[in-house]
């Protein structure tokens, strides 16, 4: 049920109009939440609900006054709640929170008391997108439904989603904003089935996801582990009290600000190089651009879990798998992956090495995509736009996880 369209906000509220001389950035846009208003959402919410992009929602057909009745029930639910989302003061996405175990089956997913279930719609454009607004709007919906009630959100312990198995797009901004996908289960949306992909999220997943820079500074606080918090106090010496009084230590002593490049240093980029490896190999076999095999404990190929080179499927039975990838004359990857139904690839980061002639070589993004140029039919006059992107967005993963 769940999607997600890259968009822009559409019309105004009341009347109100966006300063025209003023270019709206996804960092600089005012974002916030509020209860859905039937009488004065209804046709909007309509309007986004019946737009062929939110065809996941599987509401398109419905008329303006079956869909008034469907946000009545879900204003008058105990299970769910509905909320309207703004960007600038204009409405322009449609979130649902629920009761996880209210459509999810314990027997799929074991759910906890501090679960949240969720659901994002964002509008359909009205104009020239605006670059990271959707990631923007997710990542302040998760925020909104981790933090605490006390300051204006859900309170949850963990954020629970199920998009339709078929809709890729969303299954990668899941994962952006720090969702693991736990299963594939099929669902019942009211009389209809949906094999769905179930994934979670918790304050530490998404503190760590590629997403949560998106939030506005201030906006939310920062995940500290009660054990860590500890550590920060035997390495400080003060307590929480002492830094309330005193004000963060940080803000005590002279700060250096830090290298315009010290982002750019081999630590952070064998993390954001491994990670972005794991997510191109995961798509790539997705897509049935390449060809894992599943090896067993003596290194042969598996006959059950071999991905045929001749278009057929790895096997999915949800198992983690260790799997090898023999690119001719370049490198050989192996790695553990589980396969899901429908082969959506989750491969465990931490396990992925690379091989050539005997010798361990570091992950390298841009080495893959080379030696990768004809499965993926990248034209020699084009791959060094396809190199120079991936140096863009390797550079950006290394400034956001190392700020």
């Amino acid at each position: 049920m769940t999607t997600e369209l890259i968009t822009e906000p559409t019309a105004p509220v009341n009347g109100t109009t966006p300063n025209a001389d003023v270019k709206l950035t996804a960092a600089s846009a005012t974002v916030s939440i509020r209860p859905l208003d039937v009488d004065r959402d209804a046709a909007r919410i309509h309007e986004w609900l019946t737009h062929p992009r939110a065809h996941y929602w599987m509401r398109t057909d419905l008329d303006e006054a079956e869909i008034r009745t469907y946000l009545e029930g879900i204003r008058d639910s105990a299970d769910d709640a509905g909320w309207v989302g703004s960007v600038d003061g204009i409405d322009c996405f449609y979130v649902e929170t629920y009761t996880p175990d209210s459509l999810i089956p314990q027997n799929v997913l074991a759910t906890e008391p501090g679960d949240i279930g969720m659901h994002l719609l964002v509008a359909p454009p009205a104009g020239p997108a605006v670059h990271g607004l959707t990631d923007r709007i997710m990542a302040e919906v998760i925020d909104f439904c981790l933090k605490p009630s006390d300051r204006g959100g859900r309170g949850a312990e963990r954020v629970i989603v199920e998009p339709d198995a078929r809709n890729d797009a969303i299954i990668e901004k899941n994962r952006a904003a720090g969702f693991t996908p736990i299963t594939e289960a099929t669902i019942m949306m009211g009389e209809i089935e949906k094999l769905a992909l179930v994934s979670v999220c918790t304050r530490a997943d998404f503190e760590a996801s590629a997403l949560a820079p998106f939030v506005t500074a201030g906006a939310r606080a920062p995940f500290v582990t009660a054990g860590a918090r500890a550590s920060l106090v035997a390495e400080n010496g003060e307590s929480d009290s002492e830094q309330r009084s005193n004000g963060p230590r940080s803000s005590r002593r002279a700060a250096t600000p830090p290298a315009p490049y010290a982002h750019l240093n081999s630590d952070a980029f064998a993390v954001v190089q491994r990670h972005l490896v794991a997510k191109a190999l995961s798509e790539f076999a997705h897509e049935r651009l390449i060809h894992p095999v599943s090896v067993g404990a003596g290194g042969g190929a598996a006959a059950n879990g071999s991905a045929h080179a001749d278009g057929g499927a790895a096997s999915a039975n949800g198992d983690d798998q260790a799997w090898e990838l023999n690119i001719d004359g370049a490198s050989r990857y192996t790695f553990t992956a589980r396969v899901l139904p429908l082969e959506h690839w989750v491969i465990d980061e931490a396990s992925i090495t690379r091989w050539r002639d005997g010798t361990e070589i570091p992950l390298d993004a841009q080495e893959l995509v080379v030696e990768l140029q004809d499965e993926l039919s990248i034209p020699e006059d084009l791959i060094s736009t396809y190199l120079e992107e991936l140096a863009s967005t390797l550079a950006g993963a290394a400034y956001k996880l190392e700020g």
